[in-house]
């Protein structure tokens, strides 16, 4: 449980890079308070559950709308930052993918639908505690500055939550196929990773008996290792301290584990039954890259999710 909080909810390790840790901050905290509190309204209604919880009511309310708009403001100003991060920093160890973009678009979109929707409904209702909605209350200002007001804004209403909601499930609806799958991935790694010490190997079990020292093929690695090809979000933190890398090699701990997690959907998640992987060596990895590695282990100290490259590698070479 202590490792749960402290490496998954807390996320110590990602805190130390300041921005990055800032940025991923905002984002996630944001994103959780957003989830609990989406999970508080639909508890109001009889929908989905033989009972309906009265709470909150009267100043709790205000303070969960307070709260919950606030929230919005983390999502965007971690999206800002990350955009941001990616757009002009560029560190040299971070790749750009489709996939990077997609989630920071649909999260801001999800916040931007989310505020004109309450912005909409604050203009309906006009309640007495709007102020405490600062963010969709100044929206509301905006629309009506705009002009849209009464039919007008009314006609919008049904379209911004749909929108919303829409937004929302194909967010969901990403996860197994996006980096977004560490949001599930990720904590299972933390959880079911080897409590050996640093620089420990994994021991070959019946060694004299044993017919197969290492691993070939992908579908050979143990499940936790391939529970750490899928928890990888490539942040290249790994690659920004490994001295194989600095010396100039073309070594990447970074794309070993990202050849690795290819090869792993390729050639087992999404192959036809019966479909035999195909080498490792010289197709997902090339033949002389694991021989680079100096085993050090500075990537697995580094990495927020504690993903060991090393154990891939020494597989490889065994």
């Amino acid at each position: 449980v202590r490792e749960f909080l402290v490496h998954a909810m807390v996320q110590d390790r990602v805190f130390a890079r300041l921005y990055p840790g800032v940025m991923h901050g905002l984002i996630f905290w944001g994103v959780t308070i957003q989830v609990l509190g989406t999970i508080v309204i639909i508890l109001q209604y009889p929908l989905f559950t033989p009972f309906v919880i009265e709470w909150p009511r009267g100043a709790a309310y205000m303070a969960f709308e307070l709260v919950m708009d606030l929230a919005g403001v983390m999502i965007l100003l971690g999206v800002a930052l990350a955009a941001f991060r990616r757009w002009f920093l560029r560190p040299k160890y971070l790749p750009g993918r489709w996939d990077d973009w997609f989630a920071l678009a649909l999260l801001a979109i999800i916040a931007v639908l989310g505020y004109l929707t309450e912005a909409v409904r604050l203009q309906a209702a006009d309640p007495a505690w709007r102020v405490w909605s600062p963010v969709g209350n100044l929206t509301a200002d905006a629309l009506t500055g705009l002009g849209i007001v009464g039919e007008a804004s009314a006609a919008l209403h049904q379209y911004l939550m749909w929108g919303h909601i829409a937004s929302g499930l194909a967010l969901l609806a990403a996860i197994p196929f996006t980096k977004l799958r560490h949001l599930a991935v990720g904590p299972l790694n933390i959880l079911v990773r080897p409590q050996r010490r640093s620089g420990e190997l994994d021991t070959i079990a019946d060694i004299e008996q044993t017919e197969k020292l290492g691993v070939g093929q992908v579908d050979e690695f143990s499940p936790q290792l391939m529970v750490q090809f899928d928890a990888c979000v490539q942040c290249g933190r790994c690659e920004s301290v490994c001295p194989a890398t600095a010396s100039g090699m073309d070594f990447s701990p970074k794309d070993i584990v990202r050849g690795l997690f290819e090869s792993l959907h390729r050639d087992v998640t999404y192959a036809p039954p019966g479909t035999q992987a195909r080498p490792l060596l010289g197709t997902a990895v090339r033949k002389e890259t694991p021989w680079m590695c100096t085993t050090c282990g500075a990537c697995i100290s580094a990495c927020p999710l504690f993903i060991d490259p090393v154990d891939s590698i020494v597989d490889m070479r065994r």
